[in-house]
């Protein structure tokens, strides 16, 4: 625990504040309808809208219990409800369902935050920094990391809605700048350790870096094969090789590279009427391109229950 230490030496002080925070447990949609996904004590928030397939109004549901035969109790105050997880939805996308932890979050004058949901209309942003400038019985005071000075209320959302901020993952610190860290990577994890994650925790500090591996050999290895690019699922898991599927029949050795150059039209099967010169076809071909805009594939993030950043995952700076 940093806490302690950074009391020992004054960087944190008073007696401060013990706060209930959410903590976000990462599952899938389709995860959310088994009940072997469900534990008791744990949290399902209901953002607006509703779950309109469940009958769920919006609001935070406690799990009480998960049966045998896949039904799940939930409490919402005094009010007990019997939920289906089968009956949700594997295409409905107007509620907005999260399964979250709550824990005890011990808060002092002085500690380093982050917050992990948005509040744009204040400034506050998921994964942004702050710092606590004063705890007391009007609310918490913290400095953004727009250097604004703000007091939010005991009974305020956003104070369910933080965490310490003394590590973060790769992710979280893309965007921020420090002087000094200590980076950890594994050369176990094959997927997240990649060339990508890497060159953000170098490129995040200043000064001086400490780097903390498991292997240094293997390491090296891992991250000149794996560059970080994204991929489908299924070429994740290796059930499925593009490039080969691409090249298969051609040749089993290596594969060529690409060498882009001029088209020799004299190979072309010869087309029905006048063939036009190989100007004017790149001259209509970049006209059809900049008339065609890029589709926008962002989907809409306007939750009522804004969801919380990925946990650690054991990159922290």
């Amino acid at each position: 625990m940093t806490t302690p230490g950074l009391a020992t030496e004054g960087s944190v002080r008073g007696e401060g504040i013990h706060l209930t925070v959410y903590e976000r447990v990462n599952t899938t949609r389709e995860e959310l309808r088994y009940a072997a996904t469900y534990q008791a004590g744990q949290t399902l928030e209901v953002g607006r809208g509703g779950g309109q397939d469940v009958g769920l109004a919006a609001g935070r549901y406690d799990v009480a219990k998960v049966h045998p035969n896949g039904k799940v109790d939930l409490k919402l105050g005094n009010r007990s409800i019997r939920f289906d997880p089968q009956k949700l939805s594997p295409t409905e996308k107007r509620d907005r369902l999260q399964l979250s932890e709550k824990k005890d979050l011990h808060l002092r004058e002085g500690d380093r935050i982050r917050w992990t949901a948005n509040d744009k209309e204040r400034g506050l942003h998921n994964s942004a920094l702050a710092r606590v400038l004063a705890v007391d019985a009007g609310g918490v005071t913290v400095e953004t990391a727009g250097k604004e000075r703000l007091t939010l209320d005991l009974g305020d959302p956003m104070l369910s809605r933080l965490d310490l901020a003394y590590s973060l993952n790769m992710h979280m610190a893309q965007g921020i700048t420090t002087d000094k860290a200590i980076t950890v990577m594994s050369s176990q994890e094959r997927n997240l350790s990649n060339q990508r994650l890497f060159n953000v925790g170098v490129t995040r500090v200043r000064d001086e870096l400490t780097m903390v591996v498991d292997d240094k050999e293997k390491l090296e290895r891992q991250l000149d094969n794996n560059p970080g690019n994204k991929t489908s699922a299924l070429e994740t898991v290796g059930r499925l090789d593009v490039d080969h599927e691409r090249t298969r029949g051609k040749s089993s050795g290596p594969r060529e590279k690409l060498h882009v150059g001029p088209v020799d039209l004299a190979d072309l099967p010869p087309l029905p009427g006048e063939l036009p010169s190989p100007a004017d076809t790149q001259g209509a071909a970049a006209a059809a391109g900049a008339s065609k805009s890029p589709p926008d594939l962002k989907p809409d993030r306007g939750d009522a229950l804004p969801p919380l950043p990925e946990r650690s995952l054991g990159l922290d700076l």
